[in-house]
């Protein structure tokens, strides 16, 4: 019974892949790090229930690393600002990346040909996800609400493009 569900693609659907997304979401920013291990379990399943495991795994790792040490590079100009964090953000914004990583190929595929709706869609919808987990307490903005926004829009404007266009590119290049 379990091996129907290793590579089998479950985790591609668009619901399962978005609804699971959200899930990861929430729980990173009401838990923080004592979610991890479900955030973990949600990944690894997310990983052994895609067909293509080994590309998936370097989209989101690759991918993920590039969100987080831009979320890093933030944190250290003081435009974020974490409560109780030994390190640079809480460990809890790393698997949050790989989680969002792990919807470039399913739920977020249709920007991989529509670039003016990416950079549109990351200029507000990225914003919003940092905006709505500031207004939960999961993080401290350093600006205005107004500035937040705007600094967040135009980097996310940037940064989604840039995941979406990496995530074809490493699956292209891994299907030389």
């Amino acid at each position: 019974m379990f091996s129907n569900f290793l590579f089998s693609g479950h985790s591609q659907n668009f619901w399962v892949n978005l609804l699971g997304f959200k899930l990861v979401w929430s729980l990173s920013v009401f838990v923080g790090n004592p979610a991890i291990p479900i955030v973990v379990c949600l990944l690894v399943l997310h990983l052994l229930m895609h067909q293509q495991f080994y590309t998936e795994l370097q989209v989101v790792l690759m991918a993920g690393s590039v969100g987080y040490c831009i979320d890093c590079f933030l944190t250290l100009l003081g435009f974020f600002r974490f409560e109780s964090v030994q390190g640079i953000t809480p460990l809890w914004l790393l698997f949050l990346w790989l989680a969002f990583c792990a919807t470039l190929r399913q739920s977020l595929v249709y920007f991989s040909k529509h670039w003016v709706p990416a950079v549109v869609f990351g200029a507000f919808g990225g914003s919003f996800a940092y905006m709505a987990a500031a207004h939960f307490g999961a993080v401290e903005l350093g600006q205005s609400f107004l500035v937040s926004a705007i600094i967040l829009g135009v980097i996310w404007a940037f940064l989604f493009p840039l995941l979406v266009w990496m995530s074809k590119t490493i699956e292209v290049e891994l299907c030389r």
